[in-house]
């Protein structure tokens, strides 16, 4: 079975159940295996999924999440949406400094390069139909964007605001998360961040092509 099935099909299968209909165990746990897809959390400190203002006069964004594979199926992530607040036509995922040339080793955002962040803790580079997370398998650690407009007057330093993440597989199947994003509205120093252990888990890991 190649789709998920919604809560009305599980209902009914459910009250098949109730009502002595036999059905096979092993047909039905493969129909539940087949319905589940991602899990998404956020994860790490506070701090560490935050919205903040760059001197450049944009925003930036740091997302602390890991995501699980459920399902018994591989799944590629294919791409990852966050909806916001408010429209920036320009917000972008920072793109992986080893396509860069000079090739480099850390994700940064531009133009100062103030902020750096050792490569082995972004998933950045995991999203985009390269990387493909086997079942029961994990990721976990950062996704930085950035966006051409300002965070909007109205939102304080240091308020949470509620946001939507959107991971999709080449299928087309979205799965949601809604997390909570740090403002600050200071300038920020240089931050260097160490790798995180584990970045991955789960006994059949994630494969890059």
């Amino acid at each position: 079975m190649n789709r998920k099935l919604n809560e009305d099909e599980h209902a009914v299968l459910s009250d098949l159940q109730r009502g002595g209909i036999p059905l096979d165990e092993g047909v039905l746990e493969r129909i539940r295996a087949a319905s589940r897809g991602l899990s998404i959390y956020q994860t790490g400190t506070l701090l560490e999924t935050s919205v903040f203002d760059l001197k450049s006069g944009g925003s930036g964004y740091m997302l602390s999440i890991a995501i699980h594979n459920d399902s018994n199926r591989p799944i590629r992530l294919h791409e990852i949406r966050l909806e916001m607040l408010w429209h920036d036509t320009e917000f972008r995922w920072i793109d992986d400094p080893r396509r860069a040339s000079p090739r480099k080793y850390t994700y940064s955002f531009p133009p100062s390069e103030s902020l750096e962040f050792e490569r082995d803790v972004v998933l950045n580079h995991y999203i985009g139909g390269a990387g493909q997370l086997n079942p029961g398998a994990s990721i976990e650690g950062l996704l930085l964007g950035m966006g051409e407009s300002p965070i909007p007057d109205e939102y304080r330093d240091r308020q949470l605001l509620p946001m939507r993440l959107l991971v999709l597989d080449r299928r087309g199947r979205q799965y949601a998360s809604h997390l909570k994003l740090y403002v600050s509205r200071r300038s920020r120093n240089r931050v260097e961040k160490g790798p995180r252990q584990p970045l991955l888990s789960g006994a059949s890991k994630i494969t890059i092509d």
